[in-house]
This record gives structure tokens, C-alpha cells and sequence, in this order.
């Protein structure tokens, strides 16, 4: 028989092997280039979820209320947020960039053409330095802020940084600063 902390630990070694592997996946079609969340994400909450509702149901009739309520919220959420990782999305390509995340029914979008670009800023916070987005000013006036979620971070911002410079785009940085 196998104790509990020997569980926990192949739990934990399990959990850090799916973080190393990554979970954001990378493909090609034509000259875009898409990032989205792999499916075993969603898969993943999912099943959370699904796993939460048989534990309510063994709860209930034991009239253990209280801890019902808390497992029925985050199967509630576990529900809730599991399709918002299939449709996030960034896509790159030479004239455009695009950007959709958030809650899947009230999702944050962005699409940015090159052409439309005055310049851009790479903001951050002053009181977070991990809350970072990219500012895209239009030539109409108007500013685009675009968050640097996970989906974003890393490969998909150098791509819209080097799309953007090769378009003439002057790029300020303020994420490199301190």
C-alpha cells in the first residue's frame, strides 16, 4: 500500500512534468503563426469539474453541507473555466496581429493591423512588474492596449514586436527598465 505522502509527491512530480512540458501550442498556417492553449488544458479542468460533481453527489447524502457547497463552487468554476482555454488565441503574421482571451462568453479581443500603427509602447505597471501590455497608438488617435496574459508572454510578443519593427514601427520598451 502506498502512503499518502508517497502520493502526493508522484501528485507533484506529475504536476511540475505537465508545467515543464508546457501547455501553449505553436503552428504555422501560411505565414501566420497561432498560439493557443494545448487541449489537455482544457481537458484537464474539465474533468476537475466533472470529478467535483460525483464528489458533491457522494456529499450531499452524508449531509456534509458545508464542505458540499465549497466542492459545488469550484466544480462551478472548474465548468466555467475550462472552454476559456480552448478559444484564447493569438495569431502573428506580417500585417497583423490578433489577440483573443478572457472569459469565454465576455472575451477580451484585439486585432491590430501594422498599417493602422503609429508607434508602440511595451508598458508595465509600477506597482506589478508582471502586469504588462503591449499600447498600440492608431494613427486615428486611439490607443489599443493589449494585455500580456500567458498565452502572449515570450515567443508570441517577440513575434508582434519583430512583425511591428519590420513594418517601420517605432517600439518603445519600458518592460526592460527598473
Amino acid at each position: 500500500m502506498i502512503s499518502k505522502p508517497h502520493q502526493l509527491r508522484r501528485f507533484g512530480v506529475c504536476s511540475l512534468t505537465a508545467l515543464i512540458t508546457g501547455c501553449v501550442d505553436q503552428r504555422v498556417v501560411g505565414d501566420t503563426t497561432i498560439f493557443s492553449f494545448e487541449l489537455w488544458v482544457s481537458c484537464l479542468l474539465f474533468a476537475l469539474g466533472v470529478g467535483g460533481l460525483s464528489v458533491v453527489a457522494i456529499y450531499v447524502p452524508l449531509r456534509r453541507l458545508g464542505k458540499s457547497i465549497l466542492v459545488a463552487v469550484a466544480t462551478f468554476v472548474f465548468l466555467l473555466l475550462a472552454p476559456c482555454f480552448l478559444v484564447d488565441r493569438v495569431t502573428v503574421n506580417s500585417a497583423q496581429f490578433t489577440f483573443r482571451a478572457g472569459f469565454w462568453l465576455w472575451p477580451n479581443y484585439h486585432e491590430v493591423h501594422f498599417d493602422d500603427v503609429q508607434r508602440i509602447v511595451l508598458a508595465k505597471s509600477k506597482s506589478n512588474p508582471n502586469d504588462r501590455w503591449i499600447d498600440c497608438y492608431l494613427k486615428s488617435g486611439k490607443l489599443d492596449s493589449v494585455p500580456i496574459g500567458d498565452l502572449i508572454r515570450g515567443t508570441p510578443a517577440k513575434m508582434i514586436i519583430d512583425a511591428a519593427m519590420e513594418n517601420g514601427i517605432p517600439v518603445t520598451n519600458h518592460w526592460e527598465e527598473e
